[in-house]
């Protein structure tokens, strides 16, 4: 009692949050912690509805880490006891957060880390709840464009604790309750404090464990906080679960209930976590606090790396999901139910993904062994793969059918991508051609050629304007084409490839030692000492031309020392190099492909998750904050290398992370040109020694050189083309159907610095489409979707997860929208057969004004 006389100032309140945090797949199997999460959730609900009765802050609350255990009690409890759970979550007694795991969001694509939040979005639309919070705990780090997020998902509050083991960013030592800042000036209220010792004390994962029970220790901590922050009437010691694969106490209740009977003045709660910061908001301390703007790197993200061709296969799934919902949108207009099956395989493949990328990656205890583990990881992988190619499939076979086809063989060549391109398109084909291939809407032949790949031929033929979001017909027959020169030249005997645009040699390992752009006056060596595309291994065992024509033609060169196979492609008529990598003998540890560009001085910039950033500390001009492990930055679709009259865009289709010059975990090196693409490794934390036995690896990028000063939404387009292949349908002869003109489009958006992220079905049933916006310049615009084509009637505004948030003005189908500097916004669109669809589902609230 002497302690607590002369303890700490009266009037403080310490928020102490019962949660556990989940080690999926880690120190038990799946299955076991599946039945674990609903045994617990059976267990807080009797503990809610048995302390009901008690003063509200010593009442049962619990707060589950990820949404996958609202899922789960979805899906495997009566109704009445899922409503049981609801009426929990309404009266503040379990929060559920955003996050569908321990998530190494790091290692997502921006729009993989969106749709993370999408199963929650749609039960909150479903049964009205909100899910004001959202966490990404034990690892040490977390990327940018996560604050614009999920402050774009509708999230309000995060909070973090870190493990600080197989750690390799510097411990952060920062702002411990703060306002982060995402890209678009979104901003999260964070609580992260700053480890003091165990990870199960302040600042860590688990920090309320070693804090309850004691009177003593509540009061220590209020005291930490009076004086780590003075002014700061409350604290927050979240989590005491810690490794357990259950938790199940009453050690919460009891501790608050021990506590507040001592009468200090001060008030121990059992909290939710969002109360804890709606009492920092209210309380007004909240108005003082620091703004921090920018990212902290990549730490357990770089744990996929492991097992890089399967982590890369489920990334190529999500890329390829623009395909499959572009293609969506056109079957679901001509039949209604179209969508809902294909958007639950979707929902089923997705659920798999964030199982990949939860941060269970080593083995531990009872858990799975490394061989399971690694089994787990190719199912999950090969289920988002497979369900994303089902969805094609089903859209291609739909769509087929909508043509009128007259009695020749036709191909519909679909763009998913919402910009008018001309690129190359292909589709495998039994005879070697030679072929005629004519644009239906111009009625003149076009460049093509039939290369071989992988055993197969394949048709490829340049497609010209093919339009946003559309498709262009092309007849093709048997016969000897018109004479086109040839799209490049490749002399093997100097490892040279050369076209109208572009001239690339290829040096002694299979690096580009030389990559010529011609289009300026005078040409530009894009190449640095060091050369692009170095793998930094290898002896040349053969070089070759291959599939010259007027189309494209590559160059391949052989390797050993690892089994390594490099092509580079030159098109006729599409500024891009196109390089491939293919390494097909099991190798592991930290392997790169390095970049070193001739623009001395230039500013390098590049999608990291949702963010559009900066290498190097804020206080160095970049955009990281103190804590960053600097030499590991998420990539995602591009880096480029910028100077105010010319800029290179790297594009990078299949790894996901980069290195800057030298950099090391607590420093960033900016006083190079060099930009190592990581393609593997086997970091601390990382169970797999071996890439898991794996013997192929591919890695793709293109290059494109730019006289002008950077441009991120032209760069993003020039990496979406790259990797977002325009789409060949093989159309049946002598059907009717209605869709009859050559060529056509859906939609287009105006604004040069804005690009369409997504284009696809809502989520909820017969509710119309859905476009994301992503703004690239830095300055709010206002811009036009035009959606007249598809006659669209109403418009609203959505957050990222597909909840409308308001109306959208509307006229001629036409939609006029407001997107703010370097923010992702959503917009979902109504036609007349939406119209009719919620007419014949019963639901016209939203039509009221269509009605006669």
């Amino acid at each position: 009692m002497a302690l607590l006389a002369s303890g700490p100032a009266v009037g403080h309140d310490v928020y102490l949050m019962n949660s556990n945090h989940t080690d999926y797949n880690w120190n038990a199997p799946a299955a076991e912690y599946e039945a674990t999460m609903l045994a617990d959730l059976d267990y807080y609900l009797l503990q809610i509805a048995a302390t009901a009765g008690n003063p509200p802050e010593e009442q049962s609350r619990y707060v589950p880490d990820c949404w996958w255990w609202l899922h789960l009690y979805h899906e495997n409890r009566s109704p009445a006891q899922f409503q049981q759970l609801l009426d929990a979550i309404r009266s503040g007694h379990i929060t559920i957060p955003l996050n569908p795991f321990v998530t190494l969001y790091g290692a997502l694509p921006t729009e993989a880390a969106i749709r993370a939040g999408y199963y929650p979005g749609r039960i909150a639309r479903e049964f009205g709840l909100g899910f004001p919070l959202a966490e990404y705990r034990e690892n040490a780090t977390m990327p940018w464009g996560l604050a614009s997020i999920w402050g774009g998902s509708d999230v309000r509050f995060s909070w973090k604790g870190i493990c600080n083991c197989v750690q390799s960013a510097p411990l952060r030592n920062d702002d411990e309750l703060f306002w982060w800042q995402g890209p678009d000036g979104k901003e999260l209220l964070v609580k992260w404090y700053n480890l003091i010792g165990d990870n199960r004390d302040w600042g860590g994962y688990s920090e309320a464990r070693l804090n309850l029970n004691d009177p003593a220790r509540i009061d220590l901590n209020i005291t930490r906080t009076q004086t780590r922050m003075p002014g700061i009437p409350v604290t927050g010691l979240f989590d005491a679960g810690w490794d357990d694969v259950g938790y199940q106490t009453t050690a919460f209740v009891d501790s608050a209930r021990a506590y507040n009977d001592l009468g200090t003045g001060n008030t121990a709660i059992v909290s939710n976590g969002v109360d804890f910061f709606e009492a920092l908001l209210s309380s007004g301390a909240a108005d003082g606090l620091a703004t921090l703007r920018g990212g902290w790197g990549s730490d357990w993200d770089m744990w996929p790396a492991s097992l890089a061709e399967r982590t890369s296969r489920a990334r190529r799934a999500f890329e390829r999901m623009r395909t499959a919902e572009a293609l969506a949108v056109w079957a679901q207009r001509h039949d209604p139910d179209f969508w809902p099956p294909v958007r639950a395989g979707l929902e089923q493949g997705l659920f798999s993904a964030w199982k990949y990328f939860e941060h269970g990656w080593s083995v531990a205890g009872s858990g799975p062994s490394l061989q399971q583990m690694q089994d787990d990881k190719e199912e999950w992988a090969s289920d988002v793969v497979n369900a994303v190619d089902d969805a094609v499939e089903a859209a291609d076979a739909a769509v087929s059918t909508l043509f009128s086809t007259p009695s020749e063989d036709r191909l519909a060549v679909f763009n998913p991508l919402g910009f008018t391109r001309t690129d190359v398109a292909e589709v495998e084909v039994a005879d070697p051609g030679p072929y005629i291939v004519t644009d239906v809407v111009t009625g003149l032949e076009v460049p093509a050629q039939v290369v071989e790949r992988g055993g197969a031929r394949f048709l490829q033929l340049i497609a010209r304007n093919v339009p946003s979001l559309g498709y262009k017909v092309f007849a093709y027959e048997p016969g000897t084409p018109g004479s086109f020169p040839p799209a490049a030249t490749v002399t093997p005997g100097t490892r040279t490839i050369e076209s109208g645009l572009y001239r690339v040699r290829l040096g002694d390992r299979g690096q580009i030692a030389e990559a010529v752009h011609k289009a300026p006056a005078p040409d530009v060596q894009l190449a640095g000492a060091s050369g692009l595309d170095d793998f930094g291994a290898g002896s040349i065992q053969s070089v070759a031309a291959e599939n010259v024509g007027p189309v494209s033609a590559t160059l391949r060169v052989g390797l050993a020392d690892p089994s390594r196979t490099v092509r580079v492609t030159l098109y006729a008529e599409v500024d891009r190099i196109d390089i491939e990598n293919t390494i097909t003998q099991n190798v592991s540890g930290f392997r790169t492909y390095s970049f070193h560009a001739n623009l001395p001085g230039a500013q390098i910039r590049f999608e990291e998750v949702g963010a559009i950033a900066r290498p190097g500390l804020v206080t160095q001009g970049g955009d990281f904050l103190p804590g960053t492990r600097a030499s590991r930055m998420t990539l995602n679709h591009f880096v480029a290398f910028g100077r105010p009259d010319y800029h290179l865009v790297l594009s990078n289709w299949d790894a996901y992370a980069m290195k800057l010059n030298d950099s090391t975990d607590s420093s960033f090196d900016l006083t190079g040109d060099t930009v190592h693409v990581v393609v593997m490794e086997q970091g601390p934390g990382a169970g797999t020694p071996d890439q898991g036995g794996d013997s192929f690896f591919l890695n793709r990028f293109a290059l494109r050189g730019v006289a002008d000063g950077f441009d991120a939404a032209d760069a993003m387009r020039t990496a979406l083309a790259h990797q977002n292949p325009l789409h060949v349908i093989a159309l049946p002869r002598n059907q009717e159907g209605p869709l009859s003109a050559p060529s056509a489009g859906l939609l287009t958006v105006d604004a040069g610095n804005v690009v369409v992220t997504a284009f696809k079905p809502a989520e909820d049933l017969w509710q119309g489409y859905v476009v994301r916006l992503w703004e690239l310049g830095g300055a709010p615009t206002v811009v036009e979707i035009d959606g007249s084509d598809m006659g669209i009637l109403k418009a609203w505004r959505s957050s990222l997860i597909e909840t409308d948030t308001g109306g959208a003005p509307t006229t001629g189908g036409v939609v006029q929208a407001t997107v703010d500097a370097s923010e992702i916004q959503t917009f979902r669109l109504g036609d007349y057969l939406v119209f009719r669809s919620n007419l014949d589902h019963g639901d016209l609230t939203e039509w009221s004004s269509f009605v006669e």
